[in-house]
């Protein structure tokens, strides 16, 4: 991919560059296939702190400190996120049968 980002093309009159950028409903969708509800989210990405807010920032980076838009989230937090997100679960789930 290298070899065509460097490069300059001209097309009949005009000169261009081509890029390749991820936006964020890539992001967006890599989240939902990771079981992620993204529509209600606040931050959908399962990359790092990107949010709503954020999500529309031009040339953002993601990575280790404050000197990128974004960090990425440390994998024991989502770990302990996603046990209390089962135990959540568990709990309606009894609730639920208790009801009926």
């Amino acid at each position: 991919m290298n070899g065509i980002t460097s490069k300059s093309y001209k097309v009949m009159d005009f000169e261009g560059k081509v890029s390749f950028e991820l936006l964020p409903s890539d992001m967006r969708w890599l989240a939902f296939m990771g079981g992620r509800i993204v529509n209600v989210a606040f931050y959908f990405s399962p990359f790092g702190n990107v949010n709503d807010d954020t999500k529309c920032t031009v040339n953002g980076t993601l990575g280790k400190g404050s000197q990128h838009t974004w960090q990425s989230w440390p994998y024991d937090k989502h770990l302990r996120e996603a046990a209390r997100v089962s135990n959540l679960k568990q709990q309606l789930q009894e609730k639920l049968c208790r009801v009926h």
